[in-house]
C-alpha cells in the first residue's frame, strides 16, 4: 500500500509541474513575443523559400538574362527581290530597283556648345545644298524643285503664293478668273527663282540648321497623335501646347505649375474619353535632353559617301592633334580646324563625332507608268501596296539576318569567335508571264480609245486558255509608282475640267472641299452642283481611284458577252441543240416580269444560235427555265464566278452570284444574260478560256517562275488545271459558234471582223444604276467584248471593258472597236515573232 501511495504522490507531482509548465506555454502562446517570434520566422521561411527559387530553380533563366547584357545585336537588311519581264526571246527586263539613299543625323550634345555648333553647320550645310539642288536620286534637278525643296527644308514662305481661281459650276468662275493677270505673279515668282543663288541658298539652309540643332534641351515633347478635331482645337488654345496637324506637344519650359496644367490637359481628355494618358502627360512635362536630330532624308549615296569621307578627315585630324598634344602639350598646324576644347582633353571628340549616317533602300521603278497596275508600289516606309508588290510582299521581301556578340563596355566588341551571324535572306527574284511588247502596245491602245470615247477607263486582259498565263493586264488611265503621291495632293478644279462637275456620269471622278483645318474631304452630290462652293480636285485627276486594277476589281454586271455560258449549260446539259427552233414572240413574261429582246433579227422562229448570234434575251431565259435554279447555279459556281480566281495580284475581289436556294425569281431570269450579277475580267477570261481548253478550267497566272537567290535555284510555275466544267464536244461546239457570231452578225462584222482571219467573240452592254434606276443613255452603260484569237490558231481570250464610253452606249461599237485593234496588232506580232 505504501509502495502504491509513493507512486500517485510521484504521479501527482508530475501532473502539478506539467500543468504549471502547459500554464507557463499557454501564457507564453498567448504574449506578444510569442507573436513576433511568429511573424519573424514566417517571412524568414519566405525569403528563404524566394532565395531557393532565385538562385536554384529561376538560375538558368537569370544567367541568360545577364549574358544578354554582354551582347549586342545588329541587323542585317535582306535585299527585296525583283521583279522581271521577259521578251520573245527570254530576255529578262528589270522593272524594279533599289536604290540606296541616306537618312542624315546628329547627337548634339557631342556638340558641347554653340561655337562647335555654328562649325558643325558650315560643314554640312554645302553637303545638304547638293542634297535639294543638284543631286536628287531619281528625280530632275532644277531651279524650281530646288526652291520647293528648300522651301519644305526652311518652313518658309519663299514661293509667292498664287492666287486660287476656280470652275465652279453650270459655266459659274469664280471672281477675277477673267481678269486677274497672272503676268504679275509669274515675273514675281520667275524673280525669286533667278535672286536664289547658291550664296542665297547656303545662308537659307543655315538659319535652318541653326534652329534645328538644339544641344541640350528639347523645346517640345511628343505627346500623341488623335484624330478628334474638337478636342484638338481646344488643345491648341492652351499656351504651353503646340499642335501640328494631329500631332500634340507639349513645350516644357513654359510649365510652371504642372499639377495644375495636367489637371487642365486631364479634363479636356476625359471629355472625349482619353483617360489613359496621365501617365504620358506627367512624363512629357518633363525637360529632356534632345539626343537625336534627324537633318534630312534621301541623300543620294555619292553625297553620303563625301560625308563620310569628310568625317573620316576630322576623325583622323583629330586623333593625330591629339598623339602631338600628349607628346608636347601644345598643338600645331591646322589642328584647330578639328579640335574642340583642349582645356578638358580628356572630353573631346572630333568636330563630326556626333554626325551619322543610315542607308535604307527605296523601291524605283525605270519604266515609271509601264505595268503601274500589275506592279503595284513600295513606299519609302517600304510598305507594298497593289499589284504582285503586295500579294508576293513575303516572298518579295525577303528575311531580316543579325549579327550577334559578345561586346565589353570598356573594350568593345571582343573576338571574333564570341559572334553568331544569322545570314539575311534576300527576297525571290519574280519573273512575269507579261509579254512587254504586248503589254505596251496595248497600253497605247487603251489610252487611245479611252480619249476617243470620252469613257472613265479602258481594261484590257490578254490570256492564254491553254495555261492561264496573262500576256496582258492594261488599264488606262494608268500611273506612274515613283510618283503616286499625286493621288494625294489637290489642286483648284479649272474650266479645263468642266465637264467632271457639268456631266452627272462623271460622278466616280472625286471633287473635294477644303476644311477649315486645311485638310480635304470628298464633296456630296448637292456641293458638287452647287455653283457658290469652291471645289478642288487631285493632281492626277482620279484620285486613289486610279490605283485600282479594273482587271481584277470593281466587278461589274457583265451584260450578254455572259449568254455564251446560258448557251453552253443548255448543251452541256442536253436541254438544247444550237440548231434547235423556237418561235420568239419578242418578249416572255413570268408572273409579275416581262423580259424583251432588243435585236429585229431575234422574232420569229430561229434556231438557239440565231439567238446567240443576235444576243435574244427571251431565248436565254427559255434555256435557264429548262436546266433549272440548281443546275444553273453550280455551273456558275464551277466556273469560279463569286469567287476570287487567285491570280497573284492584290485587292482580287470576288463578284457576286447569288444561291439557288434564296435567289429571286426576277434575278435568276436576269442572270441568264449576265444581269443582276458582278464579275471582273479577269474571271471572264477564266471562263472563256474552258471553250479553248476542251471544258477544262485553268488558273490564271502572272507569275512564269521564282528565282530563290538562297538555293540559287528557279523554279517555273506549274499550270493549275482547276476542274472540268464542260464536256470536251460543249466546248468545241460553243467555241465554232463564237466565231459565227462575229463573221454572220453584219454590224458584229463591221466593227470587230479582220481581214485574212476568223476571230470569234461576243458583245455585251450593261447599264449603270443612279439614283435607284438604271439609265440606258451614253455615259451610263458599261460596254464589254470578249473575242478568241484567232480560229485557224486559238492562242489567246481577249477581254475587254470601257467604262461609261459617253460618245455611243452600245457594245460592239465601243469595245468591239478595242477588241480589233488588239486583235490586229497581236496576230502580226505574233506573226513577227513566229
Amino acid at each position: 500500500m505504501k509502495q502504491l501511495s509513493d507512486i500517485q504522490r510521484q504521479l501527482a507531482k508530475k501532473r502539478r509541474l506539467y500543468l504549471r509548465k502547459n500554464k507557463a506555454i499557454q501564457k507564453f502562446a498567448n504574449s506578444k513575443e510569442f507573436m513576433v517570434i511568429g511573424v519573424f520566422a514566417f517571412f524568414l521561411g519566405l525569403i528563404g523559400f524566394r532565395l531557393f527559387y532565385l538562385q536554384v530553380i529561376k538560375a538558368g533563366h537569370y544567367e541568360q538574362e545577364i549574358s544578354k547584357i554582354h551582347y549586342k545585336e545588329s541587323t542585317l537588311d535582306a535585299q527585296r527581290g525583283h521583279i522581271f519581264a521577259m521578251d520573245k526571246t527570254g530576255k529578262p527586263i528589270q522593272l524594279t530597283e533599289n536604290i540606296g539613299v541616306y537618312d542624315i543625323y546628329l547627337e548634339p550634345h557631342h556638340l558641347e556648345n554653340n561655337n562647335n555648333k555654328q562649325k558643325f553647320i558650315d560643314i554640312i550645310a554645302p553637303a545638304l545644298y547638293k542634297h535639294f539642288c543638284v543631286q536628287q536620286v531619281a528625280q530632275e534637278s532644277s531651279s524650281m524643285n530646288c526652291l520647293e525643296r528648300i522651301q519644305a527644308f526652311t518652313d518658309k514662305n519663299l514661293i509667292p503664293e498664287k492666287p486660287e481661281f476656280f470652275y465652279l459650276g453650270s459655266g459659274v468662275l469664280s471672281e477675277g478668273y477673267d481678269t486677274y493677270d497672272l503676268s504679275g505673279y509669274n515675273a514675281k515668282l520667275d524673280s525669286v527663282v533667278e535672286g536664289m543663288t547658291e550664296e542665297v541658298w547656303l545662308k537659307l539652309i543655315k538659319e535652318r540648321l541653326d534652329q534645328k540643332i538644339v544641344i541640350w534641351l528639347k523645346q517640345y515633347n511628343y505627346l500623341w497623335f488623335f484624330e478628334h478635331p474638337t478636342m484638338l482645337d481646344q488643345l491648341a488654345k492652351l499656351q504651353w501646347v503646340k499642335t501640328f496637324e494631329n500631332y500634340v506637344y507639349i513645350e516644357p519650359a513654359v510649365v510652371s505649375n504642372k499639377s495644375q496644367i495636367a489637371s487642365t490637359i486631364n479634363r479636356i481628355f476625359d471629355q472625349y474619353w482619353f483617360k489613359d494618358m496621365k501617365w504620358r502627360i506627367d512624363d512629357q512635362m518633363k525637360q529632356k535632353e534632345n539626343t537625336y536630330i534627324k537633318i534630312a532624308s534621301g541623300l543620294h549615296p555619292s553625297i553620303a559617301a563625301e560625308l563620310i569621307e569628310t568625317k573620316k578627315k576630322y576623325r583622323d585630324g583629330f586623333s593625330s592633334c591629339f598623339k602631338y598634344y600628349i607628346q608636347n602639350n601644345s598643338t600645331e598646324g591646322d589642328c584647330e580646324t578639328y579640335r574642340w576644347d583642349w582645356n578638358d582633353i580628356g572630353e573631346s571628340k572630333s568636330l563630326l563625332h556626333g554626325l551619322g549616317l543610315e542607308e535604307y533602300f527605296i523601291r524605283h521603278y525605270p519604266y515609271d507608268n509601264f505595268l503601274s497596275h500589275v506592279l503595284g508600289y513600295v513606299n519609302k516606309d517600304g510598305v507594298a501596296t497593289y499589284g504582285v508588290e503586295e500579294y508576293l510582299n513575303k516572298e518579295l521581301e525577303g528575311k531580316d539576318g543579325k549579327i550577334i556578340g559578345r561586346s565589353s563596355s570598356f573594350i568593345g566588341d571582343l573576338g571574333a569567335n564570341e559572334f553568331a551571324i544569322d545570314k539575311a535572306q534576300d527576297g525571290n527574284d519574280i519573273y512575269l508571264t507579261i509579254d512587254p511588247t504586248i503589254q505596251k502596245e496595248l497600253t497605247k491602245i487603251a489610252q487611245g480609245y479611252k480619249d476617243q470615247f470620252f469613257a472613265d477607263s479602258v481594261s484590257i486582259t490578254v490570256m492564254n486558255p491553254f495555261n492561264g498565263q496573262v500576256a496582258a493586264l492594261v488599264n488606262a488611265p494608268n500611273f506612274n509608282p515613283n510618283q503616286f503621291n499625286d493621288a494625294y495632293e489637290y489642286t483648284p478644279l479649272t474650266p479645263e475640267f468642266a465637264y467632271i462637275l457639268d456631266h452627272e456620269s462623271y460622278v466616280d471622278v472625286h471633287v473635294y472641299i477644303r476644311k477649315e483645318d486645311g485638310s480635304y474631304r470628298k464633296a456630296t452630290t448637292s456641293e458638287r452642283q452647287d455653283p457658290t462652293i469652291e471645289k478642288y480636285m487631285t493632281k492626277n485627276v482620279y484620285s486613289a481611284e486610279i490605283f485600282v486594277d479594273k482587271n481584277i476589281k470593281y466587278a461589274y454586271e457583265p451584260g450578254s458577252i455572259f449568254k455564251w455560258l446560258t448557251v453552253a449549260v443548255g448543251i452541256d446539259t442536253d436541254e438544247i441543240n444550237l440548231f434547235d427552233f423556237y418561235d420568239d414572240k419578242w418578249f416572255v413574261k413570268i408572273g409579275q416580269y416581262t423580259i424583251e429582246n432588243i435585236a429585229d433579227n431575234c422574232l420569229g422562229e430561229n434556231s438557239f444560235l440565231n439567238a446567240l448570234i443576235y444576243s435574244c434575251n427571251v431565248w436565254m431565259v427559255r434555256i435557264v427555265q429548262a436546266v433549272g435554279k440548281e443546275i444553273f447555279y453550280n455551273y456558275l459556281k464551277k466556273l469560279g464566278f463569286g469567287q476570287k480566281t487567285g491570280i497573284e495580284l492584290a485587292g482580287e475581289e470576288e463578284g457576286f452570284v447569288g444561291h439557288s436556294t434564296t435567289v429571286s425569281v426576277a434575278r435568276f431570269l436576269n442572270n441568264s444574260f449576265g444581269l443582276g450579277m458582278r464579275a471582273t475580267p479577269v474571271q471572264i477570261a477564266t471562263a472563256y478560256s474552258t471553250l479553248l481548253n476542251d471544258g477544262y478550267l485553268v488558273k490564271p497566272t502572272v507569275v512564269a517562275k521564282r528565282y530563290n537567290k538562297i538555293d540559287e535555284k528557279e523554279t517555273e510555275n506549274n499550270v493549275t488545271i482547276v476542274r472540268r466544267v464542260f464536256k470536251e464536244s460543249t466546248a468545241k461546239e460553243l467555241q465554232n459558234a463564237l466565231f459565227d457570231v462575229v463573221h454572220q452578225n453584219k454590224q458584229n462584222k463591221e466593227y470587230t471582223a479582220l481581214e485574212g482571219f476568223t476571230l470569234g467573240g461576243k458583245s455585251g452592254t450593261s447599264e449603270i444604276a443612279y439614283k435607284g434606276k438604271y439609265l440606258w443613255t451614253a455615259g451610263w452603260t458599261n460596254a464589254s467584248f470578249v473575242g478568241i484569237i484567232t480560229q485557224e490558231n486559238p492562242k489567246y481570250v481577249i477581254v475587254v471593258q470601257v467604262r461609261r464610253p459617253r460618245t455611243n452606249k452600245r457594245w460592239v461599237e465601243t469595245a468591239g472597236q478595242v477588241f480589233k485593234s488588239v486583235a490586229e496588232f497581236i496576230i502580226g506580232y505574233e506573226l513577227i515573232a513566229e
